[in-house]
């Protein structure tokens, strides 16, 4: 008789956090592997820093049970936020994710500083959370609280390093999705938490078309944020709704801005069609499975998930269209699942008027799979002509290899924004299967939006961060900028 050996669970250590936040639910009790959280709040994929308070450490046992009274209670939040939403994503991608910055780890400030703001700076490594006085909660908010601000801004970590081309495109879209993929990640580590799972069907009943802590975002900064802007029309409470009724139209037609109830331009506004999009997506996906629990509505949650992923990884590696993404998603569903979730993934996009675009391949196996990047160019040069320069070669999980290339120009800007250039990517994703076939191909349309993106930037308010830069003038009389790759809450 064989007997099987048995893998011994990884140490844990106990932490005491906010499963959403303050105003979802009291605190509770969760648990992390003490080889990622380490006794200083530091493990080799996320490490805490703090200019205002000493980093917590971990008891005599290696847990972290710290009530929310004390400030490193926000260091734990934000440490166990952050890295189970990285923890989700490599589990849905079935191999670690880089960053998009030559550090293994990404630091996380829990103290930023005083402002209603949270960001993610590539350049700095990091993500930012601030704090400011509420008089309508009668509190001090952290944004380090808020599983569901940490969860978002680490989307964005995640996001730029699988596709690093988005974090200089001005182009709203591609701006807005960024914003889509971080409310997504909120989404996503919400569903992880069974106890989360049992708030929402309570307060929904089972009904996913009601209002829950899954369709809100950031109740609480939410909630305190209204309140400061002190406008009768805009007292709800929260940052966004998934449970929207908006509907795909070109982003550059819309206004650069505009009142809360009104889809614009704007990329914290734009980004609610493709979040309306993946809400339904989670909700068709538990319908399927007979609505019959909080297990039902985690393995939605994991399904969802895993299209996401996969969908991202396969998607155009210079920019994001909706339509693009949802067609790589349906894709990942013939991947993944043999397409039996066809039907609910066209119907949920439906709902968001997102037509997923799904491209005609060409019939082509390699008989070797590349081994440098000069095997890996000429194969590119083979699909696609000459033009595009090799990237990166990625082996991802399922024996998937994801080849990515990109040509880039310097372009006037034109009329719209005289007297600048800007550097514009056009790219294309070629996925291929454990066999060498040829199973996705993602290539960009002509961009054309940077102008009017670039133009967005320009008139942000006064106090905002920059996130454009001149780096010099150009032959032409131009002076050419660039995006940096800066996220903000």
């Amino acid at each position: 008789m064989k007997v099987e050996a048995t893998v011994p669970s990884p140490p844990l250590s106990r932490v005491t956090i906010y499963a959403q936040d303050s105003r979802v639910a009291p605190t509770c009790e969760d648990t992390v592997e003490v080889s990622k959280i380490g006794r200083r709040l530091e493990g080799p994929r996320i490490g805490i820093w703090d200019q205002e308070v000493m980093k917590a450490s971990a008891d005599a046992q290696g847990n972290y049970l710290i009530g929310p009274e004390r400030r490193q209670f926000d260091q734990v939040q934000a440490f166990v936020s952050a890295q189970q939403t990285l923890d989700l994503f490599e589990e849905h991608a079935e191999r670690q994710l880089p960053w998009a910055f030559e550090s293994t780890t990404l630091g996380v400030g829990p103290h930023a500083g005083e402002g209603a703001n949270a960001y993610y700076q590539r350049f700095a490594e990091s993500l930012s959370f601030y704090y400011f006085d509420s008089k309508a909660l009668g509190k001090r908010v952290q944004t380090a609280q808020s599983a569901d601000v940490v969860s978002h801004e680490t989307g964005h970590a995640i996001l730029d390093g699988l596709k690093p081309e988005y974090g200089h495109t001005f182009e709203r879209e591609t701006r807005a999705f960024h914003e889509a993929f971080g409310d997504c990640a909120a989404m996503l580590l919400t569903l992880r938490r069974r106890s989360n799972c049992e708030s929402i069907l309570q307060e929904s009943g089972g009904d996913l078309s009601r209002e829950n802590c899954l369709s809100r975002l950031g109740e609480e900064f939410g909630f305190a944020v209204r309140r400061l802007n002190q406008s009768p029309k805009d007292d709800r409470d929260y940052l966004r709704t998934h449970l929207n009724d908006y509907l795909y139209v070109d982003p550059n037609s819309l206004p650069p801005d505009g009142p809360r109830d009104q889809l614009t331009g704007e990329s914290y506004s734009f980004c609610q069609v493709w979040t309306r999009g993946f809400y339904h997506l989670i909700d068709g996906l538990f319908q399927r499975l007979g609505a019959s629990g909080p297990e039902a509505l985690q393995t939605a949650g994991e399904v969802a998930g895993k299209l996401l992923t996969l969908g991202v990884e396969m998607s155009s590696p210079a920019r994001a269209r909706f339509h693009q993404v949802a067609g790589a998603m349906l894709r990942a569903d013939e991947l993944l699942y043999q397409g039996q979730h066809r039907g609910i993934l066209q119907a949920a996009f439906e709902r968001a008027g997102i037509q997923p675009e799904t491209p005609a391949l060409p019939d082509f196996t390699w008989t070797a799979a590349p081994t440098n990047r000069e095997q890996a160019q000429a194969l590119v040069d083979q699909l696609l002509g000459p033009g595009y320069s090799l990237t990166r070669q990625l082996t991802g999980g399922r024996g998937l290899t994801f080849i990515e290339a990109l040509r880039k120009e310097v372009r006037c800007l034109g009329p719209q924004a005289p007297g600048l250039s800007s550097e514009v990517a056009e790219g294309v994703t070629l996925t291929f299967d454990a066999q060498g076939k040829l199973v996705y191909q993602a290539l960009d349309p002509r961009a054309d939006g940077e102008a009017r993106g670039l133009l967005d930037e320009w008139a942000r308010p006064e106090g905002r961060m920059a996130t454009w830069q001149q780096l010099r003038p150009l032959a032409d009389g131009t002076t050419l900028v660039a995006r940096l790759p800066v996220f903000q809450d």
